[in-house]
């Protein structure tokens, strides 16, 4: 079966064409609501302050946003400065859950405090076969909110530059985002922001070179398209996702081991 697997994901790695294409009702996704359960100004446990920069804890990941503009997986720290902060966690082969919390800074920047969260339920409605995941859930306000999951890169790309797990959105408006987190939330409305294509860099092999200190590494950029349409003989809106290659491959010469 393994095999079999391989062969799969070799052939659609060689092939132009959209990998997949999955259509959801959105009647279909879970419910989450959009509100915020207030908090009585309990410390942030998901991640660390060392020196003024905040870190999430090894077996938590995080992202750090602002909510519009930035998607980092550290955050530098200003006294009374608020940003929020989002934990995904695979609950299941289909299943996740989106923990987001509104977090307040302290005055002397070592203290980080929740003053709001809420949780989202997700279900899984796309996987490439490169191993990206798309998870989705709905709002009583008529969103869906997406979350896209990135592949881990290895330490001797992320040290030597070649990769940063890096994602790239880009929606209606046409404008760029970047997150560096290891997935992205992003919502989307029949009526309003309806469609956004998250891009993601996949490392598709590593071969040694001959005198074994370095490897070629075939890289090749792919995106998963998110959507959300309703006509006018629709009941629900219908939630849409689907992969293809971005770019054309190419070739990097990276260290050969990780530390």
């Amino acid at each position: 079966m393994k095999k079999l697997a391989m062969l799969a994901a070799l052939l659609w790695m060689t092939s132009t064409q959209v990998a997949s294409a999955n259509t959801v009702s959105w009647s279909k996704l879970p419910r989450a609501s959009s509100k915020m359960d207030s908090r009585f100004e309990q410390e942030l446990r998901t991640a660390t302050v060392v020196g003024s920069t905040l870190k999430p804890d090894e077996k938590h990941k995080l992202c750090f946003t602002d909510g519009q503009r930035r998607f980092e997986k550290e955050w530098g720290l200003s006294a009374n400065a608020s940003l929020i902060v989002e934990e995904l966690v695979e609950t299941g082969a289909d299943s996740a859950e989106l923990v987001v919390q509104n977090v307040t800074v302290g005055q002397t920047v070592q203290r980080v405090f929740v003053t709001g969260e809420r949780r989202l339920p997700l279900v899984r409605v796309g996987k490439a076969p490169t191993g990206v995941k798309v998870f989705a859930t709905r709002d009583e306000d008529g969103d869906v909110e997406f979350v896209v999951t990135d592949i881990e890169t290895p330490k001797r790309l992320r040290k030597s530059g070649i990769l940063n797990n890096q994602q790239l959105i880009q929606d209606d408006s046409g404008g760029f985002l970047q997150a560096t987190c290891g997935f992205v939330h992003l919502s989307l409305n029949a009526k309003k922001r309806r469609a956004a294509t998250v891009r993601n860099n996949i490392i598709l092999s590593t071969s040694p070179r001959l005198h074994g200190a370095t490897a070629d590494v075939r890289l090749r950029g792919m995106y998963a398209h998110l959507s959300v349409s309703k006509l006018r003989t629709d009941r629900d809106p219908v939630v849409s996702v689907s992969f293809g290659w971005a770019t054309a491959e190419s070739i990097v010469e990276a260290p050969l081991e990780d530390e």
